[in-house]
C-alpha cells in the first residue's frame, strides 16, 4: 500500500493505493495516527482512486476514523472511489452515513460549510 498525504488549510487528504484490506490497516493506521492527533484537524479526506480492494477490516478501519474523527467535531469524507469500492459502501448501507464524493474538491467545498 502506498499512501500520500497533503494538508489543504487543515484538512488532511491522503490518497490511498493498493489494498485497503487486512495486510495493510496495520500501515494505514500507523500513518494516519499521528494526524488524527492534530490540534489543528479540521477533517480528513481519503482518496479511494487507486485503491484496488477494500476488505471488512478496511471498513472497519475507515468506521473508527468517522467515529473518533465525529467525536471531535471534525470532518470525514471519501472521493474519487472506483466502482468496485462504492459497491462495497451501498451494499454496506455506509454510503448512507459517510460523505463519498466525486473528488477532493467536492469533499473540501462540503466540509468546510
Amino acid at each position: 500500500m502506498k499512501i500520500l498525504q497533503r494538508n489543504e488549510k487543515g484538512y488532511y487528504i491522503f490518497n490511498l493505493e493498493g489494498s485497503v484490506a487486512l495486510e495493510n490497516t496495520n500501515k494505514l493506521k500507523s500513518f494516519v495516527k499521528p494526524y488524527l492527533e492534530d490540534s489543528e484537524l479540521k477533517g480528513i479526506i481519503f482518496n479511494m482512486d487507486k485503491v484496488s480492494s477494500i476488505d471488512s477490516s478496511g471498513i472497519g478501519y475507515i468506521v473508527s476514523i468517522y467515529k473518533k474523527l465525529k467525536t471531535r467535531n471534525c470532518k470525514f469524507a471519501l472521493s474519487s472511489l472506483n466502482r468496485q469500492s462504492r459497491e462495497v459502501f451501498t451494499l454496506t448501507k455506509l454510503d448512507k452515513i459517510l460523505v463519498i464524493v466525486e473528488d477532493d474538491q467536492s469533499a473540501l467545498n462540503i466540509m468546510s460549510k
